[in-house]
This record gives structure tokens, C-alpha cells and sequence, in this order.
């Protein structure tokens, strides 16, 4: 075994459940038939395995424009990776990503390659209409922003509770939870 099991930590829950909540909040159309969908047009397009490095082990389903920036789960945002790149993108703008010194990014250094696997992608959301929103709010409509909002002051109140008990210290930061998911 590679590594030993990591603990639970509060701030790690609260980050998941604030995920959990916006996940749902946000479309979600990807049942049998669109994986169908888009594994056909992967398919036609030449595309085997991880469209980030073209590794054929592909274990996961990524999000390109993370759910943090209201990237639904849907066709054209939802692309086939393996784990090493999945995990090194974490909740990053696929193209943020690519263009930075993350480890494990496979086109580091290699504009040709950087410039090769995000035409692949825009083709993909080009070929199933998705335009990314601005941020995550801008996808969700006034019912659901104002669900977020109130769940978001519960969280507050909840974390503020945590604190008292020494459980948490401040809230977690985009780079924190990134590192903390990578761990």
C-alpha cells in the first residue's frame, strides 16, 4: 500500500458538504445515455483515454469548469481523466491548470501539447453548445442563490460552534482544500 489512511479533519467536512450543496444546486444531466454521448463522441473525435495525457487507464470523470466556478455536470463539461491528472487539476479551470507548474500536469513546459489538448477540449464544448458561466453563482438562479446563501449562514453558525469546541480554526481557503485534497 502506497499510503496510510488520512483522518477526517472538521474543515475538511465542512469543504465537502459546501461541495455536496453546490453540486447540487447546479445542472445535472449526465445519466447513462449522455456518458453515452460523449464516450461516442470521444470516440469519433480520436480521442483514447485521459484527454489530458492520452494515458488509457481512465478511472474518473472530470468537471473542466470546476463546480466551484459553477461548472455543471453535464455533456461538454465532463470530460474522461485519469487519476494522476484528476487529482493534480483538483477544483481548477482545466486551462489554469494547464498552464501552471502543477507536478503532474502533462503538458508543463510543451506549448504545442498545451495548445493541442485545449483545442480538443473547446471542440468538445463547442460540439455539445456548453458555455461555461461567469462563476458559480451566475449559473444558479434567484431560488437557488438565495438556498445558498441561507445554507451558507448555517454553515457559518455551525463552524463558529466547531471553533468554540477547537475543532476548526478559520475557514478553509480555495488552496488550503485543494492541499487538503491532495493529501
Amino acid at each position: 500500500m502506497r499510503k496510510a489512511p488520512t483522518k477526517m479533519s472538521a474543515s475538511r467536512a465542512l469543504y465537502t458538504l459546501d461541495r455536496a450543496m453546490q453540486e447540487r444546486l447546479l445542472d445535472r444531466a449526465f445519466g447513462a445515455q449522455h456518458l453515452q454521448r460523449a464516450l461516442d463522441y470521444f470516440t469519433h473525435a480520436g480521442v483514447e483515454g485521459c484527454i489530458y495525457c492520452g494515458h488509457k487507464l481512465v478511472e474518473r470523470w472530470d468537471h473542466l469548469i470546476p463546480v466551484s466556478a459553477g461548472g455543471g455536470t453535464v455533456v461538454g463539461n465532463m470530460v474522461p481523466a485519469c487519476q494522476p491528472c484528476d487529482d493534480s487539476k483538483g477544483a481548477k479551470d482545466y486551462r489554469r491548470w494547464l498552464a501552471g507548474p502543477a507536478k503532474k500536469n502533462p503538458v508543463r513546459g510543451k506549448p504545442e501539447v498545451y495548445a493541442a489538448v485545449v483545442a480538443r477540449v473547446e471542440a468538445y464544448q463547442c460540439h455539445f453548445g456548453y458555455v461555461a458561466p461567469a462563476d458559480f453563482r451566475a449559473a444558479l438562479d434567484a431560488t437557488q442563490v438565495a438556498q445558498y446563501e441561507a445554507f451558507l449562514r448555517v454553515v457559518s453558525e455551525f463552524r463558529s460552534r466547531l471553533a468554540q469546541f477547537g475543532l476548526v480554526t478559520v475557514p478553509l481557503s480555495e488552496v488550503e482544500a485543494e492541499q487538503e485534497q491532495q493529501v
